[in-house]
């Protein structure tokens, strides 16, 4: 890989947040939060309000944590097919972070709330 692919933030971007989204993951995934806290974990009100919305919360937001790391890390491949100002590769690399973690809330929230229909 060249130099010049490292300075472009369409390719470090995805390709570190990516990596270190996907590595919290798997430890949440291995060390998951075993009690209701507000330290660590997926933790929002739906997720706190008993055990089994905990439980459950934690296990699908990981997965999907993971899932979409790889996705992330996967459109760093935008940096070899297309070349933008800086500016502009900046702005989409940060997009797609936020739209990752949007879309991670969104679903587990869902999720949750099925999940509560559910009882």
């Amino acid at each position: 890989m060249s130099a010049e692919l490292f300075d472009s933030p369409l390719f470090t971007i995805p390709v570190l947040t990516g990596s270190i989204f996907f590595i919290m993951g798997f430890i949440m995934k291995v060390f998951p939060p075993k009690a209701i806290n507000g330290l660590y974990g997926y933790r929002t009100t739906k997720s706190m309000q008993d055990q089994r919305h905990w439980d459950f919360a934690q296990r699908y937001s990981t997965v999907l944590m993971m899932k979409y790391s790889v996705l992330l890390s996967l459109s760093a491949v935008l940096a070899f097919v297309i070349s933008l100002p800086v500016y502009l590769e900046l702005g989409i690399s940060i997009g797609l972070l936020v739209g990752m973690v949007i879309a991670l809330f969104i679903k587990t929230e869902k999720a949750l709330k099925a999940l509560k229909n559910s009882d």
